[in-house]
């Protein structure tokens, strides 16, 4: 008899799109579950209405790849869920939380590893699936930085690039904050972020009230105007022609307990694979150890051209300046060069995200054989 499943958060075909055909979502749902499968709110908001649906025995698949930031809030929650109530809970997480496992030990099994949100954000059933689109005719020694959203280290990251006169407004610098078509809305948008970000204590220790004037009045590095805000283009075409790309990632460390993990958990989004993709040099602004996690999973981060000393400063403001006093120095140097003369690393980058693209896709595959197909 085939088990009973519940899409309840409209997430299962991104990752489960290749595997499970037949189930409800919650606009058909009706009677009991066997099987549901859960995002973010489906647990910390709304579990109360997900019960509704669920049997004594049901299996609640909890999906948060390519969702994992602040990811010690849905840790805790679906820990506290999950000792209380008689489900059989599984948590599907895109990064390496072996360590909280051990010390934890959770009322929740787990598939974890970097290779899920790989798989998740490049199989064809993504929903903003990362894919490599229009071929890279040229290259150039200049930078890009794309980004969708006004986030801390993104405003930090252009006023460094103000204050050492670094020029970006150029056809081969692309924007650092996309934008919808109504540019005198986000304007504001933007001024009411630095209003924010000025407003708490801890940014006046990064730049001063004159700094702060600046940002508010110098134009902003809009040179893409999209209709829909809410899309951001996930095609590596033929814009990624610099070859050093600036990823500024969501999790960063500058907004101090608010935002890396206490259980020194580190996520990374699609933002970080693009770089691979593109066949770049990336230069992260990020979680404090997100170069070590790339290296465990066998990235090539060009160590013979980029000097990664700043990965020894545990204070984020230190190793956040001390990454741009190498980004300067990399704009001098002529790293079109370099690609040429290195080409098979940075084509190696490029297929060991397929690779581990697959490794992620094997672990599902088993885990759907495992626990929602009845076995003969």
């Amino acid at each position: 008899m085939s088990k009973r499943i519940l899409d309840f958060d409209y997430q299962l075909g991104r990752l489960f799109g290749e595997l499970i055909y037949d189930y409800d979502n919650i606009e058909s749902a009706n009677g009991l579950y066997d099987v549901i499968f859960l995002h973010r709110e489906g647990l910390q908001d709304n579990f109360k209405d997900v019960k509704k649906y669920t049997k004594s025995n049901s299996k609640i698949i909890c999906d948060v790849t390519t969702e994992s930031g602040n990811i010690d809030t849905y840790l805790d929650t679906l820990s506290e869920i999950s000792s209380q109530e008689s489900f059989d809970f599984h948590l599907i997480i895109d990064s390496d939380i072996t360590d909280y496992l051990k010390k934890n030990n959770p009322n929740f099994k787990c598939v974890s590893g970097y290779d899920l949100g790989i798989y998740a954000f490049t199989n064809q059933n993504s929903d903003s699936k990362t894919y490599v689109g229009g071929i890279v005719e040229k290259n150039s020694n200049t930078f890009l930085s794309y980004n969708g959203s006004m986030r801390t280290n993104r405003v930090l990251f252009l006023l460094e690039l103000m204050k050492r006169k670094i020029k970006y407004q150029n056809p081969n610098v692309v924007s650092f904050l996309f934008y919808q078509s109504n540019k005198g809305f986000n304007r504001k948008e933007y001024k009411e972020f630095l209003e924010g970000m000025y407003a708490h204590q801890y940014p006046r220790y990064v730049f001063t009230k004159e700094e702060w004037d600046m940002l508010k009045e110098y134009p902003m590095p809009i040179t893409t105007d999209i209709q829909d805000s809410s899309y951001i283009p996930n095609e590596v075409d033929s814009s990624y022609e610099p070859i050093l790309n600036v990823v500024t990632e969501n999790t960063h460390g500058f907004e101090k307990d608010n935002d890396l993990s206490k259980y020194d958990i580190t996520t990374f989004t699609e933002k970080t694979l693009k770089p691979f993709l593109a066949r770049q040099i990336p230069l992260f602004i990020g979680p404090p150890k997100l170069e070590r996690e790339l290296r465990k999973l066998g990235f090539d981060l060009f160590d013979d051209v980029v000097d990664y000393s700043f990965e020894s400063i545990d204070a984020n403001y230190r190793r956040f300046h001390k990454k741009m006093d190498e980004f300067e120095r990399l704009l001098t140097i002529d790293l079109v060069s370099y690609k040429k003369e290195n080409i098979e690393r940075f084509n190696k980058n490029r297929i060991l995200v397929n690779r581990l693209s697959k490794s992620g896709f094997s672990k599902i595959h088993n885990f759907v054989i495992d626990n929602i197909y009845d076995k003969k």
